[in-house]
């Protein structure tokens, strides 16, 4: 060691006691003894002397420090490498220049079943972990080429003899005197779990775009994340254009602060709790369509974890069914019944709606009644001529036109 180099005056050895010589292994320091071979990791150990291990005296009251000087016992020891090695949660393996196994920790055991220095070296225990010819040649090809000599991260598919295949990611870090650190872990469960949620999403992805239901997706600000084909038919708009702009514009005003304030009530009356999948929110809305209002069926149902606020809302969007399939006409009468009636209210004069028959289906009285005639309750399901002969007369005379 040159005495010209000032910053390791520090380790010369002091008066009695032998030189140490200092290398690095997996990022940590290590000692070796006089002759220079590497100590074990068990027998580490460091000696200083009493002298400098105690702290000089202050030179002045201000470098005097508040914390008592720790008592030093003579010998500061450092740590059992092998027993924090063993204590890591994944395996850990140190590799010499020509793949040497220098040391490996029991998790790297355990996670096979066999140790690596159990088989005589790493590729004889990738070969006993691969049992299929063409995979083992794949695995000890990418070991040499990704893992070895340009330490890149893998994972293989590994058998453990009795068990069933289990994924094992290998990283690896390389070392001054060309040897690696290699740190080995079972990801089989986070790599399941990884597959299960891009299958959720490739599910839920063809069921939002293919179902004939529309189908908005909301987020917790009102604002509409995504619809599908048939909610942009059903609304006459372009999926582009309903992006980001607020789902209650979508609504009556007053039915957007009604549903609202059900859903609030709900989600309250669940107290953290996931709601039922049995007891939805749903309700007969107005839907704003690019050629108008549409009565419609909506369904809401909640996105998210049980215990928080929903991060997204989701809207499903039906038309009324028939209630009679066969015959759709006698729903389209229902519906013409329904804006007739709408009518007859909105009216203010004396308003009569009859069937083809001539009888009286409904009728709005005067807001002011009249002398003539006074209409009740009775006259509904008779004919006009018994009620009003003159209209009934004029009525019979003009059926063609009128009917």
């Amino acid at each position: 060691m040159s005495e010209s180099d000032p910053s390791r005056e520090s380790s010369q050895p002091g008066p009695g006691e032998s030189p140490i010589h200092s290398g690095s292994v997996f990022g940590a320091p290590f000692f070796a003894g006089v002759s220079g071979e590497p100590a074990t990791l068990a027998s580490i150990s460091l000696r200083a002397p009493l002298a400098a291990a105690r702290p000089t005296p202050a030179e002045s009251p201000r470098e005097i420090s508040h914390h008592p000087a720790p008592a030093f016992a003579g010998e500061l020891a450092l740590p059992n490498w092998e027993a924090v090695l063993d204590a890591l949660p994944y395996g850990f393996a140190l590799l010499g220049p020509k793949q040497e196994l220098h040391h490996e920790n029991a998790a790297c055991r355990k996670i096979t079943g066999e140790g690596i220095g159990a088989r005589g070296g790493i590729e004889a225990w990738l070969s006993t972990l691969c049992p299929e010819p063409g995979h083992r040649e794949k695995v000890i090809k990418s070991w040499r080429e990704e893992i070895w000599r340009n330490q890149r991260t893998r994972t293989f598919t590994l058998t453990p003899p009795g068990k069933p295949p289990r994924e094992i990611q290998f990283r690896s870090s390389l070392l001054e005197d060309g040897g690696i650190t290699l740190s080995i872990e079972d990801v089989t469960e986070a790599l399941r779990a990884e597959e299960m949620q891009r299958h959720g999403k490739w599910k839920y992805r063809a069921l939002f775009t293919h179902i004939r239901t529309g189908a908005v997706l909301v987020d917790h600000l009102g604002r509409i994340i995504e619809v599908n084909p048939a909610f942009a038919t059903l609304c006459g708009n372009s999926p582009k254009d309903l992006r980001l702009t607020p789902f209650e514009g979508l609504l009556h005003p007053d039915e957007a602060k009604e549903l609202a304030a059900a859903e609030k009530a709900l989600l309250s009356s669940a107290d953290g709790q996931r709601l039922p999948e049995d007891l939805p929110l749903s309700r007969e809305v107005w839907l704003r369509t690019r050629s108008g209002e549409t009565r419609v069926n909506l369904l809401w149902s909640p996105v998210g974890e049980s215990n928080d606020p929903p991060t997204l809302s989701l809207y499903l969007f039906e038309t009324p069914g028939l209630a009679d399939p066969s015959d759709p006409l006698r729903a389209k009468l229902r519906a013409i019944s329904r804006t007739a009636q709408a009518l007859i209210h909105a009216l203010p004069d004396l308003i009569l709606l009859l069937d083809a028959d001539g009888r009286i289906s409904d009728f709005a009285p005067p807001p002011k009644a009249w002398p003539e005639i006074a209409p009740d309750d009775s006259w509904r399901q008779r004919p006009l001529s018994e009620v009003w002969p003159v209209l009934g007369h004029l009525l019979d005379q003009s059926r063609r036109q009128l009917l």
